[in-house]
């Protein structure tokens, strides 16, 4: 688990329509912001009109300021300092907005009571309400791939592994969905944490182990299911990912 140290801490913290807010160093340590009410927000000397529901993290020294826009102000917010390296998880002094931000508040406010009353463990839980809340974060981050792309590419992946023998490079994968190769590319991995070149390979050996434990088929035909345009690369690729030729699994899958 990682650890959090946080230093101040607030729950749908609430200030009227004159609030305003300026930070022309930043702060010593990290703060992450949540609104729930629109703002204008300054970052970097840039203004930016924020809907509610938008999140941003903030790095140390960082120079910022915010006022509502035209309401009373309703946000989410955490200073803390941390060991966990957050920003090869969330992309630092940028603006986002999870499509699903309802557990923010609830974690900040558990982590806000262990603030206040500090019984037995309380550092200990407050790193995991954290840790927890910037893991479901990411998640989010990653399904804001949506717009129209998400049921695409998953939809998309369900069939490369059902069918890797309809799909001989990422040339072809992209056409499906209707992109370039290069936005695809992107896309998927910041998706599925993988290539579409890899999954595709795994996808052929995922079939490949299923159809030799079977016994129906010889390699050649395997090697055609599997999508593979000659049985010399089939039999090369299967043993670099498995370790062991096809010929051999099979007789390992039959014994």
């Amino acid at each position: 688990m990682h650890n959090f140290n946080v230093i101040r801490v607030k729950h749908e913290g609430k200030e009227n329509k004159d609030f305003r807010l300026s930070r022309p160093h930043g702060t010593e340590e990290y703060l992450f912001l949540h609104f729930k009410s629109p703002v204008i927000f300054t970052l970097n000397g840039k203004k930016n009109n924020i809907s509610p529901g938008t999140c941003i993290l903030l790095s140390p020294g960082t120079p910022h300021s915010f006022y509502p826009d035209g309401c009373e102000l309703v946000h989410d917010w955490v200073h803390f300092t941390t060991d966990y390296d957050i920003e090869s998880e969330i992309d630092i002094n940028s603006f986002f907005k999870p499509i699903d931000s309802d557990f923010i508040t609830p974690s900040i406010k558990r982590c806000e009571l262990e603030k206040i009353y500090k019984e037995y463990g309380y550092d200990e839980i407050i790193s995991s309400e954290m840790t927890a809340m910037f893991i479901r974060l990411r998640r989010m981050l990653k399904r804001n791939i949506s717009s129209p792309h998400l049921n695409a590419l998953n939809e998309l992946r369900i069939d490369i592994y059902r069918h890797p023998s309809h799909y001989e490079n990422t040339v072809v994968m992209a056409e499906r969905v209707n992109l370039s190769r290069s936005r695809f590319s992107v896309l998927y991995k910041e998706l599925f944490s993988v290539s579409p070149t890899e999954d595709l390979i795994k996808a052929r050996i995922s079939k490949a182990s299923y159809l030799l434990s079977v016994g129906m088929y010889s390699l050649e035909e395997i090697s055609t299911m599997c999508g593979y345009q000659n049985i010399y690369h089939f039999i090369r690729q299967f043993k670099d990912i498995t370790g062991i030729t096809p010929g051999a699994y099979r007789k390992s899958r039959n014994n």
